[in-house]
Order: C-alpha cells, then structure tokens, then sequence
C-alpha cells in the first residue's frame, strides 16, 4: 500500500503492519512544506491537512479500517501517526 518512493518521500517508519493493524509514523510532510511555502498560516494549514486526509480515510474504508491520527505534523507535533485497524 505504500510504495518505497512514498516511503521515501514521506520519511516513513512502518511500525506495525498485521491483517488487524497499520502503524505508520511520518516524519516530513512535502503538503505542509508546500503550503508554507506558499504562506498559509498555521490554522489554514490544518483545514487543507484535514481535507487531505480524506484520501487516507478513503485508503482505510476500502480495507475495512479505520484511521486514528494521534499526531499530527500540520497541527504541531513533531510527525505524523498514522494507526489503522479493523472495524
């Protein structure tokens, strides 16, 4: 599900990865990055974050899980949780 250049890219840690559960920490977000750049303030750069991770809500409903994201980059902490499981 998530290819090397993702991993790559994303400075992923995949911490777990069973048929129940999917951990996945985040070190470095190229969105935030990009919408820094481009001079949004903090609070509009977690309404997109939130908007953006429609997509990986949409990735966990096809397989049955949900997502939980205790940490958050674009909200201040220092990466981004990931932690899918089943239903």
């Amino acid at each position: 599900m998530f290819t090397k250049p993702a991993q790559l890219v994303f400075e992923m840690d995949i911490l777990e990865s069973t048929d129940d559960k999917l951990s996945i920490d985040f070190h470095y977000c190229p969105l935030v990055k990009a919408w820094q750049n481009a001079g949004c303030s903090d609070e509009e750069i977690a309404t997109l974050c939130d908007i953006a991770m429609c997509g990986d809500n949409g990735i966990g409903e096809c397989y049955g899980s949900v997502l939980d994201l205790p940490k958050c980059i674009a909200k201040g902490d220092d990466i981004c949780s990931l932690r899918y499981h089943k239903k």
